[in-house]
């Protein structure tokens, strides 16, 4: 949090967006974070199914059956 603040201490400025800060938490900024709480919670529920779809694509494409064995799988 200490990056956060009107004067942060040790922190090497390294853009003029180091400058901005929020002197004070209002109403809309709370607003703004009850929005996007939810938001968050979905991005996280979704992660294990994002996870292994991430892994199929990585994997490459579905390797096709042999013409052999689509004839043991059909008895």
């Amino acid at each position: 949090m200490n990056d956060r603040t009107i004067q942060p201490r040790n922190k090497r400025r390294t853009s003029a967006l180091d400058n901005i800060t929020q002197p004070s938490w209002n109403r809309e900024l709370t607003l703004e974070f009850r929005a996007l709480l939810p938001v968050l919670t979905g991005c996280v529920l979704l992660h294990p199914e994002q996870d292994q779809q991430l892994t199929d694509v990585c994997s490459g494409p579905p390797k096709p059956k042999q013409a052999g064995a689509q004839l043991l799988d059909d008895k």
